[in-house]
């Protein structure tokens, strides 16, 4: 499972940076959407009867994972920002409302050595959304700085 972990953290990270900048803004909508069906289909389908603590490696790996998805994502996205887009003031709430979806996809597929296709454990899965979404909200701080910066 820590290969399948890992290479979905490179596989992510590698898709946010070779991407077109002019694109990304399209992905918002869709990544939000996507995001939230799969916390809550892991939410859902995950067993109730255990209650695990993630371990410190782990919350590094989808903290540093969401921190990076983010903070990518975020900073190409504004970047990109087609300057006709008549939509700016609207792409803005999206950012305020939809920031943490980069962060929150990943903890959503991020799975434990003991678990199959679903989570094994919720209270578990739960802490590693909260993580996903913690990272997401640094990531985020990270790309304005960064475009205030550069």
């Amino acid at each position: 499972m820590y290969r399948y972990n890992f290479l979905l953290a490179i596989g992510w990270i590698i898709i946010l940076v070779a991407s077109s900048p002019e694109q990304m803004h399209e992905w918002a909508l869709a990544g939000i959407a996507v995001a939230a069906v799969l916390s809550l289909t892991g939410l859902l389908r995950a067993r109730s009867d255990e209650h695990q603590k993630p371990d410190d490696v782990d919350k590094i790996v989808v903290f540093a994972t969401a921190v990076l998805a983010t903070g990518i994502y975020w900073y190409r996205a504004w970047n990109g920002l087609p300057s006709q887009m008549t939509l700016e003031s609207f792409f803005r709430l999206l950012t305020g409302f939809g920031f943490w979806w980069p962060g929150v996809l990943y903890a959503s597929l991020f799975r434990y050595p003991d678990d199959d296709l679903k989570p094994k454990d919720r209270s578990r899965f739960n802490q590693t959304v909260i993580i996903g979404f913690a990272g997401s909200l640094i990531g985020l701080i990270a790309a304005l700085i960064l475009l205030k910066l550069l």
